[in-house]
């Protein structure tokens, strides 16, 4: 009787740990078809239709009004998908490198996105009335390749501003001069653009960089005035200034009066040749003549 329990009791136990084998075996089969049946299904769906975030164009830094942008003061900003974008200048309407030289309109703050409304592009209506800060004047200036520091002056950059002067002594020998007359003076605007002509044998085009002829700077109305007697006695040049550099605290403004090249270089002027004077005539004799008790004065020789 032992001995059969002890056997009912394994047969038991094998059909325990059968049964518990095949459930786990059943259970990593059903895993695993859940499994394939979910890769089938997003195949099936193909790729998501879900909207991607739009990129949109902010202010890196903070741009007060009159700003004239420079590369790297822009960035692009991803945008929630389920935001609009309003009139934002995004990458589907907008090129980054199309931006650098653009006046901002009105204050933008760091990060805050930018519209085509706020931005002024070189060219258009009003774009010198927005650059200009308020109590300064735009003046132009003729530069050459070698006045105008060979065309690596761009608009935002700051110069000062030479007169550069020369004459001849009377003794032959030719005396020049420089003087800087205007310090830290904001540049507008440059007419240096890329002309466009075709490769030899090939439809492509390219770039060609033109040496800017005019230069726009922004001064005061005193510093106009500078400028248009200067550019009446000598030729002017562009001197660029470091960014690094800070701002000069009071712009220098030398006030060009001068009249004459020899004036402008403190060349004494030539002594002027004495005068030579004509002697005087010497008088002739007086005689005196009394006649009673009046007194008559005749010159010698004088009819009576």
């Amino acid at each position: 009787m032992q001995i059969i329990s002890s056997r009912r009791l394994k047969v038991v136990s094998l059909a325990l740990l059968l049964s518990g084998g095949s459930v786990v075996l059943t259970q990593q089969w059903l895993h695993q078809a859940v499994r394939r049946a979910s890769l089938d299904a997003s195949v099936r769906a193909g790729p998501s239709t879900a909207a991607p975030a739009a990129q949109v164009l902010v202010a890196a830094v903070a741009l007060p009004p009159g700003t004239i942008v420079k590369p790297g003061q822009l960035r692009w900003q991803p945008w929630p998908a389920g935001l609009a974008t309003g009139d934002f200048l995004t990458q589907a309407n907008t090129r980054l490198e199309d931006m650098s030289g653009a006046v901002v309109r009105n204050a933008v703050a760091a990060g805050e996105p930018l519209s085509a409304g706020r931005l002024v592009q070189p060219g258009d209506r009003g774009f010198l009335a927005a650059v200009l800060r308020p109590g300064y004047r735009a003046v132009t200036v003729t530069v050459t390749a070698a006045t105008g520091v060979g065309g690596f002056v761009v608009p935002g950059d700051h110069v000062d501003v030479i007169l550069n002067m020369s004459l001849n002594n009377p003794d032959g020998q030719r005396r020049v001069g420089s003087e800087t007359i205007l310090q830290d003076v904001r540049v507008l605007g440059m007419d240096q653009r890329a002309s466009e002509a075709n490769t030899t044998g090939k439809d492509s085009e390219k770039k060609v960089a033109v040496v800017p002829q005019t230069a726009t700077l922004e001064v005061t109305p005193k510093g106009a005035e500078i400028i248009g007697a200067a550019t009446q006695v000598a030729p002017i040049s562009l001197s660029l200034r470091s960014l690094a550099e800070p701002e000069t605290p009071a712009a220098l403004e030398r006030t060009v009066t001068h009249t004459s090249i020899a004036d402008a270089l403190g060349v004494p002027p030539p002594k002027p040749a004495p005068v030579r004077r004509a002697a005087a005539k010497p008088q002739g004799a007086v005689i005196q003549l009394f006649r009673g008790s009046q007194a008559t004065t005749i010159a010698a020789g004088a009819a009576s």
